[in-house]
């Protein structure tokens, strides 16, 4: 079903909006990417198209300034996590994996070559407004723990948040849990919109459940 040319238009200035006031996210999967796809906008962060095991993304975000700034990458061709080689080897794949100040594995999983990898990492690089990040970590995947979740929710951001699988499906401070959790990071975006304000998130750093959200998946996931 098309969008109603009065939401499209509800759309158009959202869109308005995060063009004037440019959001940085920082997620471990394609999470983030969904955003910008989402309201037409130019990709303001290298995470996207990528993941990261979660010791690493904790790793990053926790020294982000240091990290997000360094030279010090290098393409490897066989991860450090089993989990990560044995999914590359079943699925076929050989995308290309960038190791930052040689502890940090970045896997390019949508990138078809290192070259086009890292170029897009040191372009979108340069986008990153400092004054407006919002991280995103998930806490049910990719080797996370519940200690990792608690570092994670101990940094000191302004916008955080935690999606998390669960039996039912509640907001608890910045945990967002789940009943329909999905493994896909875009997927997952949409799955949000169901559950939290994520633009009210993107304006005040608050993560709480209202109609508004309700009707965003009602008109830009339900009748895509």
């Amino acid at each position: 079903m098309a969008i109603s040319p009065k939401v499209d238009i509800i759309k158009k200035i959202y869109s308005s909006y995060f063009k004037e006031n440019i959001v940085t996210i920082i997620a471990n999967d394609c999470w983030g990417g969904q955003f910008y796809k989402h309201f037409d906008l130019p990709y303001s962060t290298p995470f996207v198209g990528l993941y990261l095991y979660a010791p690493c993304y904790i790793d990053f975000v926790s020294n982000f300034s240091f990290h997000l700034g360094s030279k010090d990458i290098k393409q490897i061709y066989k991860s450090k996590y089993i989990e990560a080689n044995e999914y590359r080897s079943l699925k076929n794949l050989t995308y290309p994996i960038g190791l930052l100040d040689n502890k940090i594995e970045i896997h390019f999983l949508h990138y078809k070559n290192w070259n086009d990898a890292i170029e897009k990492w040191e372009l979108r690089k340069s986008r990153v407004n400092f004054e407006n990040l919002a991280f995103k970590f998930d806490g049910s995947k990719d080797l996370a723990t519940p200690e990792l979740v608690r570092d994670f929710s101990s940094l000191n951001f302004f916008r955080k948040i935690v999606l998390m699988q669960g039996n039912n499906d509640e907001i608890d401070g910045i945990r967002v849990f789940l009943k329909n959790w999905q493994l896909d990071g875009a997927k997952m975006y949409n799955v949000s919109l169901r559950h939290f304000d994520i633009f009210k998130w993107m304006k005040t750093g608050e993560v709480k459940n209202n109609i508004q959200n309700l009707l965003w998946n009602k008109f830009f996931v339900e009748k895509k």
